[in-house]
């Protein structure tokens, strides 16, 4: 297959199978790309606005305090405001925060979840009906709370909501140590560098999703232990944590920080920068080297909802930069591995397929992340990023993710208008599809993608509302055959008085399908590893 890329919203030259002759053909399909090759690399490298999927969601059928599910008494669970206040973070705030416009309920401080709501229900009162309610649940996704997430919440609001002696949650708190966390030594996690007497000699700080606030990686395999309910603690006990692969065979945290450091502990200082609008690059060098290695499972950290728009993880199989480097040009050139925005799914491979993940002795992971502090916050340090886990016994396939699109957009003030762009793989052999994410931004309202078979037939991969509240992965079985072409559209409603252009502001838009396939780049175009874009 060769790629070819169509866009609507520019007028099309004539089909090179127009042109007569072996010869001539080859002429006519290949040198627009020997012109514009240089510049498609360079184009679209620049483009970040990237989101990835999050996992949470939420269990019906029970109310707090008593059963869960059908009828089956809740799993042993801490009952403290730390642990609850953990579950909220992994699976509410990236929605639920001060000044929002994905939510109305701030959900992020013990304060805000004692606030009377107009339905003259305390906040966290309403937490503990809308986890348990089929018909109105929170988190609203397919991956749900588990249960002992869903006990911990239930626990804390039987036992009273209260905040304990630590309702900041910070550092060797009283809280921290009832639920497991901190150690004796180590960097540990975001919530307890020491103290608290739950963590084990070798392992320090919460872990789990809030991992290791150093910086740079955290190591230790993050599973539950007796004790804290299943809480997450970030000690290497060699088992995966609760709800991960059971081939995860070794967890790694990557987060802001502060400083060009390896192992910096510092947050990132947004307010800082002066910056109302930015993204911001940090390099880590890949700790397995020249191994290879999969990538099985991957969470996000959230630190200051407030002002984190967004972010992507980017894999370099030789890249120019120090462990631990803070600002970097290029950041979003390397091949798209993971993201994040609100509101988003996380997509869970089959259990024969594996990530792709960079490998060579100046192997790096960039994380890129997309900073919105237009509601002027003068206190915000950030120490947001990814888990994940990998594994060295590789499954059967190894796949990628394939970026499909265009950056060639304009929309026009006060209308709806679509973007469509059709891609022809470079590749001969069968593409199998695992799985399919739209994104857009703002103004996206409809995402489709049709796959064109070679004899004419087209078949609807996906057809449905987008919105950023909602960013769902969709799993797939489809098979793209040699011939075959993808078609994506993305639809828009501007309802500003000004024309919105392609950009990484988040005034402006995108237009992305995101596309899980092995084997690994099976879907890229001339000159663009795992992407068939068009940029004209």
């Amino acid at each position: 297959m060769s790629e070819r890329t169509v866009d609507t919203t520019r007028a099309s030259n004539g089909s090179c199978t127009e042109c007569r002759g072996a010869m001539l053909f080859y002429i006519c399909r290949l040198l627009p790309w020997f012109i514009f090759g240089a510049i498609s690399w360079s184009c679209q490298g620049s483009s970040s606005g990237m989101d990835a999927p999050d996992g949470s969601g939420g269990r019906g059928g029970a109310t707090p305090g008593t059963t869960v599910d059908s009828g089956a008494m809740p799993p042993p669970a801490p009952d403290d405001w730390c642990s609850a206040r953990k579950v909220l973070q992994d699976n509410c705030v990236s929605c639920h925060f001060m000044g929002t416009p994905w939510a109305t309920i701030p959900l992020v401080t013990f304060e805000e979840l004692q606030a009377k709501l107009p339905s003259e229900l305390l906040a966290y009162v309403s937490v503990g009906q809308r986890i348990h309610d089929p018909m109105r649940l929170m988190p609203p996704t397919a991956d749900r709370l588990t249960p002992t997430e869903l006990a911990t919440l239930d626990n804390w609001i039987a036992a009273g909501a209260r905040a304990g002696s630590n309702p900041s949650c910070g550092p060797g708190g009283a809280a921290d140590g009832a639920a497991g966390a901190g150690g004796a030594s180590g960097s540990g996690g975001a919530g307890g560098a020491t103290g608290g007497s739950g963590g084990g000699p070798d392992g320090g700080g919460t872990g789990g999703r809030d991992g290791a606030a150093d910086g740079g990686f955290d190591t230790g395999i993050d599973a539950p232990d007796v004790g804290d309910g299943g809480v997450p603690d970030g000690r290497g006990d060699g088992t995966p944590p609760t709800g991960w692969p059971t081939d995860c065979e070794q967890r790694y945290t990557v987060l802001a920080h502060g400083r060009s450091l390896p192992g910096d502990a510092t947050k990132f200082n947004v307010t800082g920068t002066g910056s109302r609008d930015f993204h911001q690059c940090f390099l880590f060098k890949a700790p397995w080297g020249a191994n290879a290695v999969q990538g099985v499972r991957f969470r996000p950290v959230i630190d200051d909802a407030r002002v984190v728009a967004r972010w992507a993880l980017y894999g370099f199989d030789d890249a120019l930069g120090t462990d631990g480097q803070v600002g970097a040009n290029g950041c979003s050139n390397g091949t798209y591995l993971e993201g994040w925005g609100p509101g988003a799914t996380e997509p869970v491979l089959p259990s024969n397929v594996g990530l792709q993940m960079p490998r060579g002795s100046n192997a790096f992971l960039a994380l890129e992340v997309h900073y919105d502090n237009t509601q002027n916050h003068r206190d915000s340090l950030d120490a947001s990023g990814v888990e994940f886990c990998v594994t060295r016994t590789l499954r059967t396939h190894t796949a990628s993710v394939h970026r499909l699109g265009s950056t060639n957009i304009s929309l026009p003030a006060r209308s709806q208008s679509d973007v469509v762009n059709t891609c022809d793989p470079i590749a001969s052999q069968p593409a199998h599809v695992v799985a399919i994410r739209p994104y857009m931004n703002r103004l996206g309202i409809q995402a489709r993608l049709i796959l064109n078979r070679a004899g004419g037939a087209r078949e609807t991969l996906h057809d449905g509302p987008f919105s950023l509240l909602d960013q769902r992965t969709y799993s797939s079985m489809a098979i793209v055959n040699d011939g075959d072409t993808l078609t994506t559209t993305c639809r828009y409603d501007n309802t500003t008085s000004t024309a919105v252009g392609f950009g990484n502001a988040s005034t402006d838009e995108n237009c992305y399908t995101f596309v899980v396939a092995y084997p690994a780049g099976a879907l890229s175009g001339l000159f663009t590893p795992n992407r068939c874009i068009s940029l004209f």
